[in-house]
């Protein structure tokens, strides 16, 4: 398959484009449960070596910007199970 006729897609079963967030996805600090969304992915070329998710949250004083990176172990896989804490 031609590269170029790849289409990335981006979905999850907790979010949509232009909807709020469940309240599992909150921040405890906003009631939430402080977990991550399950999120799949398809359309990516064979060659890829890593994949980094930039989320903007504009309700997130002084983090309204938070960035992740899926390794190289995690191109084997095309999702990631929702429910994960992210707590620190």
């Amino acid at each position: 398959m031609n590269t170029t006729d790849l289409k990335f897609t981006l979905s999850s079963t907790d979010m949509a484009e232009g909807v709020t967030l469940g309240g599992a996805q909150y921040n405890r600090r906003a009631g939430g449960a402080n977990m991550s969304p399950q999120l799949s992915w398809s359309g990516f070329p064979a060659e890829t070596q890593s994949f980094a998710l930039t989320v903007f949250d504009p309700d997130e004083l002084g983090r309204a910007l938070r960035g992740h990176t899926l390794e190289t172990a995690m191109l084997q896989a095309t999702a990631v199970h929702g429910g994960a804490s992210l707590d620190r």
